[in-house]
């Protein structure tokens, strides 16, 4: 993320990003109406929504400008208004903080048949959950949501460039999170993959704005069948970059996506 990013330009910005050479840049543009003015960019240009960089953006913006405890940070993005709130850590600043972000309201697309989805994954149509819909979902930033039966299945999934192509030419939704009700690790709940191959990312390790629409479809379609949920799923196995997310929502409200965030290195511009 970029900080004090007001005078920048937009080929400025997306200059910067490409630079990067990281999927998404943030850029603070300063404190607005209600809450801090917040661009995001991937080397292809402004995106609405992003979870991993709203998350990361708050925590920058709590521990390198506010510099002082809070219980909520609001970014203003080109997608809507999005809360940030913290939960733990210490009146002395230790101990562990969890950030959660509130999504943006869910809204439900198109559908894929499950034979559409099981030829673009490359699975068996027997492999998708038979009484869950392939729907594209969005929080900000819209995915196929791909429910699969078992582990075993999301390890075969890989995408057909050719066919995935040809379904999202024309639709809303560009990627797609796959996910299953089976978990590596005991203490998690379920695994999800997702593949961002228009974007030119072939699989996502940790995708904050994907797990939003998961949970707001968990929810829909009652997959954990409970007025809400409260979910610990892992992502990025597949790709040896192992993830944990959060999700909670419940039925009538906003899903929030938390973590816990580590701040890994900082540098000035030129």
């Amino acid at each position: 993320m970029v900080l004090d990013a007001a005078s920048l330009s937009d080929g400025e910005m997306l200059s910067i990003t490409r630079e990067m050479s990281y999927s998404e840049t943030s850029f603070v543009l300063g404190n607005g109406s209600g809450g801090f003015n917040v661009r995001i960019f991937t080397p292809e240009g402004e995106i609405p929504f992003a979870g991993h960089p709203t998350l990361g953006t708050a925590f920058v913006i709590l521990k390198e400008v506010l510099q002082k405890p809070r219980r909520e940070i609001v970014l203003n993005l080109k997608g809507g208004r999005v809360p940030v709130r913290v939960e733990g850590g210490s009146k002395g600043g230790s101990g562990e903080e969890f950030f959660w972000m509130t999504h943006p309201e869910g809204n439900f697309g198109e559908t894929l048949s499950k034979e559409q989805a099981a030829l673009a994954l490359n699975v068996e149509s027997g492999d998708l959950m038979p009484n869950a819909p392939v729907i594209d979902v969005s929080t900000g930033f819209p995915y196929f949501v791909v429910p699969l039966r078992n582990l075993e299945a999301l390890a075969r999934a890989a995408v057909n460039t050719g066919l995935c192509a040809g379904l999202t030419a024309e639709t809303r939704a560009k990627a797609f999170l796959l996910f299953c009700p089976e978990a590596l690790s005991e203490k998690n709940d379920l695994t999800m993959r997702v593949f961002c191959h228009y974007y030119g990312i072939p699989e996502d390790p940790a995708t904050g704005s994907a797990a939003g629409c998961l949970g707001e479809y968990l929810l829909k379609y009652d997959l954990f069948r409970g007025e809400g949920i409260d979910i610990r799923a892992e992502q990025g196995h597949q790709v040896k970059r192992p993830s944990l997310l959060r999700i909670r929502g419940r039925r009538g409200e906003r899903v929030s996506v938390g973590g816990r965030i580590f701040k890994v290195a900082s540098g000035s511009l030129l």
